[in-house]
């Protein structure tokens, strides 16, 4: 259990990285050709994370081959599971992360992961008929709260950032004569703008 819960993991840390490094190296630059096409951006991470499943499939095919005569079965009624998961889930769901990406925040794009879980729960309930426990309930709050404080914080985050910042000094009249008075050289008083 704990060999798939490091998985887990590190396909999180992963995905995260990818978001990240993506949305500095490709989207925050202005000279960056991929800015434009974020398609482009998914196909090529397609394109290498296909490269290394192809190189780490016959790894886990011995593995499997091995412990498991019947893992490599396919029934016939799941080729429509598959074109969805392939199509639907993988493609389009990464194109429009990348998209995203391209317009809003990094930490924005990747708060909506967990509302996917709050979704498959909903979902179940819904069409599956599962009843959900009281610590789901708690949990799917918790999703929802987390979700709009990353929100309403990014919000705050670009409208102080979209706000003029200048240093101004509070000195009255009588404090610049004083100040004038006591030096032997006359003072300039000036506002600086912060960059």
């Amino acid at each position: 259990a704990w060999a798939y819960m490091f998985g887990v993991i590190v396909q999180t840390l992963c995905t995260a990285l990818y978001i990240v490094l993506q949305k500095k190296y490709i989207f925050l630059k202005r000279e960056s050709r991929w800015r434009d096409y974020p398609v482009n951006v998914t196909a090529w991470a397609y394109m290498f994370g296909a490269m290394f499943m192809v190189l780490s499939s016959p790894a886990a095919g011995v593995f499997q081959s091995c412990t498991d005569v019947g893992a490599w079965d396919f029934p016939n009624g799941a080729v429509l599971s598959l074109i969805y998961a392939v199509v639907i889930v993988s493609t389009i769901c990464y194109l429009l992360l990348t998209w995203a990406n391209m317009i809003i925040s990094s930490s924005v794009v990747v708060s909506f992961w967990p509302f996917q879980t709050l979704v498959a729960l909903i979902l179940s309930f819904v069409l599956l008929g599962n009843k959900l426990a009281n610590i789901q309930y708690l949990f799917c709050i918790m999703i929802v709260a987390g979700l709009m404080l990353v929100i309403w914080s990014n919000y705050r985050e670009e409208q102080l950032d979209s706000q003029p910042k200048y240093i101004t000094l509070n000195a009255s009249a009588d404090d610049v004569d004083e100040r004038s008075s006591l030096s032997s050289s006359s003072s300039t008083h000036r506002y600086d703008t912060i960059s």
